[in-house]
């Protein structure tokens, strides 16, 4: 396994890790945000209902059926059917509107209204003027059609959303009323103010949105500490690798290593039918310089060849350490010719180093360095073997030279 390359890999885990807790403490915030909402809105919905429940028990719906005509509003009957009503209008401070309605012959009139005590059959919802008289009157809503036949089948309606009446929420209900045989003959009407549900909700949305908050600051600090981690993790893999597959003195990579991208680059090759190049390179006279300068002199030698030659080398290009004094370059995407020219840089790079030795003085050294080509004839034993041949004759020809 080769070192992360990207610089920033551990900053980008950081930040991945964070986004991920805090993508995942917003889904879980949302779903039980929404989840209190519905079982807030269920138990508003079932208080609005039990109260039609119970305001339905006091309507006479039989004394009722007598009030057929506007004048009726200022009879004695009429104030005796709907004193009960005000009653229970009076005692629930969120009850906007409470009364009773019923079809004559295709259109609903208001009957009992706790809000007006001259709405009796006075005129039907379709010339009203507010917002939730005209919805009433859109027959062709299926809205509407399901509120008429729900309650023609004897069921509660509720109507699934809020309605604004004159700068307030309400929630509406109807309850279906029935006379003594049982059948359904009119209904009775909540519009239910939900404004303290409204403040519930935006107290519950603020408290969800502090959540969040508090989420975001831990999402961070984790991916902080993600990325701490992450950074420690990839140090210590960085080292172990550089040991593992590094010469420890002049940090090219070592024989083993040298052999395993070898095999590959030539898989590529072969595969993509591009060039591969070699160069075997010893350093003329090393034990020499070992027995004249010393040791750290002779390792200042092969640090500073591998220095100089990493300075010329592409991203792909590698060098290894092959053997004592002995080094070689592995040339992807270029042929013969093209590693004829980078040799013959190296030198003229080498020749300019000047090293200092024990004694004080400078010194220079030379390379002897062989190229050979791949083809597909060739394993790799054969390819190292032909760049070794070609770097003994440069070294018997009288060194500091490179032959192919």
């Amino acid at each position: 396994m080769e070192p992360l390359k990207q610089e920033n890999s551990a900053l980008y885990a950081g930040i991945s890790a964070g986004a991920i807790i805090f993508v995942l403490a917003c889904l879980s915030t949302w779903f039980l945000y929404s989840q209190h909402s519905k079982f807030q809105f269920q138990l508003l919905k079932d208080e609005i209902e039990n109260i039609g429940k119970v305001a339905a028990l006091a309507v006479n719906v039989e004394e009722q059926k007598k009030l057929t005509k506007p004048e009726h509003t200022n009879n004695a009957l009429y104030q005796e059917l709907i004193r009960p009503l005000v009653d229970i209008h009076n005692t629930i401070p969120n009850l906007l509107y409470l009364y009773t309605m019923k079809e004559i012959n295709g259109k609903v009139f208001y009957i009992l209204d706790t809000t007006s005590n001259v709405r009796l059959n006075r005129e039907t919802i379709a010339e009203g003027a507010d917002v939730f008289e005209e919805y009433l009157f859109d027959i062709q809503n299926p809205l509407y059609i399901d509120w008429l036949e729900t309650l023609r089948k004897g069921n509660i309606f509720t109507e699934p959303d809020f309605s604004l009446d004159e700068g307030e929420m309400i929630l509406s209900t109807s309850i279906p009323l029935f006379d003594k045989d049982g059948e359904y003959v009119a209904m009775l009407g909540i519009d239910y103010n939900i404004n303290i549900y409204n403040e519930r909700q935006k107290a519950i949305l603020q408290e969800s949105m502090g959540v969040l908050l508090l989420a975001l600051i831990i999402s961070i600090i984790l991916g902080w500490q993600v990325y701490v981690i992450r950074k420690k993790l990839e140090q210590k893999h960085f080292e172990l690798y550089n040991q593992a597959h590094t010469d420890f003195l002049t940090g090219a990579y070592n024989r083993r290593h040298f052999f395993t991208q070898l095999e590959r680059e030539m898989q590529r090759c072969q595969r993509h039918y591009h060039p591969l190049s070699l160069l075997m390179i010893d350093i003329d006279h090393f034990k020499q310089f070992n027995d004249t300068h010393g040791h750290l002199t002779g390792d200042q030698v092969l640090i500073q060849l591998v220095k100089t030659a990493k300075q010329m080398m592409r991203t792909n290009d590698i060098i290894a350490r092959f053997g004592g004094e002995e080094f070689t370059i592995l040339l992807p995407m270029t042929d013969t010719k093209g590693a004829l020219a980078f040799a013959n840089k190296l030198q003229d790079e080498i020749s300019n180093l000047k090293i200092n030795s024990k004694s004080g003085s400078k010194i220079q050294f030379t390379l002897s360095m062989g190229i050979s080509g791949f083809s597909d004839e060739l394993d790799v034993t054969s390819f190292i073997h032909l760049a070794d041949e070609a770097m003994y004759k440069a070294k018997t020809s009288g060194r500091n030279q490179v032959r192919v």
